[in-house]
Parts: C-alpha cells; sequence; structure tokens
C-alpha cells in the first residue's frame, strides 16, 4: 500500500517548485538581506568615512510620509496587510506586525498614501493618521543646534569619534 501526500501539501510542493524554490536560493537570499542590511545600517547610522577623516553622512528625509495606526479585526484583513507589506516593501515600513485585533503601525511614503487610504476603506480597515508629516515631527524632536551650541558640545566632549579615532582608556 503506497502512502500518498495529502492533497494540500502536493499544491504546496508544486506550488514552491514552479515558483523556482530551492533551499540554497532561500540562504543565500537571506545571506544577502542580511549583509545588504547591516552595510547599509551603518552606511546611514555611522556614515561612511572619507579619505580626509570626515565622515560623509547621507541624511533620509520623510517628508510627507505619514504614520498610520491601523486596527485589523479578521483573519482576512490581516492577511491583506501582510500582503500589502510584501507587494510595497519600498514604499510601506511596518512599525509593528499585523495581528488581528490588534493595533499596526505603518510609515506610508507620500506617493501611495492615497493609495493605502483607499485600500484601507474598501477592506473595511479603520485606521487613523498619528502623525501627518513625520519629517516635521523629526525636526521638531531634534533641533537644530547654533553654532555656539556644537562649539561648546565639542570642546566638553573632545573630538568625535569614528572607526579609526577613539577615546583610550588609559
Amino acid at each position: 500500500q503506497e502512502n500518498f501526500p495529502e492533497p494540500a501539501a502536493t499544491f504546496q510542493r508544486r506550488n514552491f517548485r514552479a515558483r523556482g524554490f530551492s533551499l540554497s536560493g532561500l540562504f543565500e537570499s537571506v545571506i544577502d538581506a542580511v549583509s545588504d542590511g547591516f552595510t547599509s545600517l551603518v552606511n546611514n547610522v555611522i556614515g561612511a568615512e572619507s579619505k580626509n577623516g570626515k565622515i560623509q553622512v547621507s541624511r533620509v528625509s520623510y517628508k510627507g510620509h505619514q504614520l498610520l495606526r491601523i486596527h485589523p479585526v479578521t483573519q482576512r484583513q490581516v492577511d491583506e496587510l501582510r500582503e500589502m507589506r510584501d507587494t510595497e516593501a519600498d514604499d510601506i515600513r511596518f512599525w509593528t506586525q499585523p495581528a488581528a485585533n490588534k493595533s499596526t503601525d505603518i510609515v506610508v511614503s507620500p506617493d501611495i498614501i492615497d493609495d493605502v487610504r483607499d485600500f484601507l476603506k474598501n477592506s473595511k480597515i479603520d485606521y487613523k493618521v498619528l502623525i501627518p508629516d513625520l519629517q516635521k515631527t523629526i525636526a521638531y524632536q531634534n533641533p537644530k543646534m547654533s553654532k555656539e551650541q556644537r562649539d561648546d558640545l565639542v570642546s566638553n566632549q573632545g573630538h568625535s569619534m569614528t572607526w579609526r579615532r577613539y577615546h583610550r582608556f588609559n
């Protein structure tokens, strides 16, 4: 007597093969994502150091980005949000993962904010705008320092640390 796999399991295996799924491909993708993410994180946090020893910082602007708090109720709504997260990864950042009957916070780029709002309305997912312009909130929380304040900071704390310049213990 032969053992036949369940129909659902057969469908999933065929579906993965049709999409070109392989364990080694998955492993490579994960390694690439971690590597790219780490490089991006280091460059965004500390900047890339130039030849003259000064840090080159590339700023990210969140002008027009909105922070929305959404509240999915059903599993269908959660699944739709997960699909949206996976298809719009560049324009939507999930600060919390979607779950039924729990709030989920997302940052949406200005390029697709109208589409996201329409999607939420059509899917009957309640939402509210927590921050209408994320960049303005960031600027308010981090006011610019005057030249005098910056000079005081440098004189009180010494030079800034980099990967090559740092304070020694002795």
